[in-house]
């Protein structure tokens, strides 16, 4: 248990650190580049798995064996993620009207929440 506690408080420090840049590259594409908001969500959300994925099996999880099966996992499991925010900002900016940075911000919180369980479990888990 007190593992799983630590484990998840850093998983939340690397998702503050990856959300972060994943945030400022979606504003970098759509405000700076004028990149339609789902094709700027791709392009963040890439680039911010990919650093939560290095930091999460160097820094938290210590589990660098089998790194492509493992980035393999993470990757679906962030995909998956993806698709729950894609679907948050779509509905949130495009259905209901609300300004996108702040659907951004839930998006991906609620993505966020479902990861963690799935890439502790299988991703850093299962995989040995």
């Amino acid at each position: 248990m007190k593992k799983t506690v630590k484990e998840s408080a850093l998983y939340i420090a690397i998702g503050a650190i990856a959300s972060s840049i994943d945030g400022l590259f979606y504003v970098f594409f759509t405000r700076a580049l004028q990149f339609w908001f789902l094709a700027a969500n791709f392009l963040s959300v890439n680039i911010g798995v990919t650093v939560s994925f290095f930091l999460n099996a160097h820094v938290n999880f210590k589990k660098t064996q089998r790194l492509f099966r493992r980035a393999v996992s993470f990757y679906g499991v962030c995909y998956f993620g993806m698709l729950v925010s894609m679907a948050i900002l779509y509905v949130g900016t495009s259905v209901l009207g609300f300004p996108d940075i702040p659907i951004k911000v839930f998006a991906v919180i609620a993505a966020g929440t479902v990861q963690f369980v799935f890439n502790k479990r299988v991703t850093f888990g299962r995989i040995k």
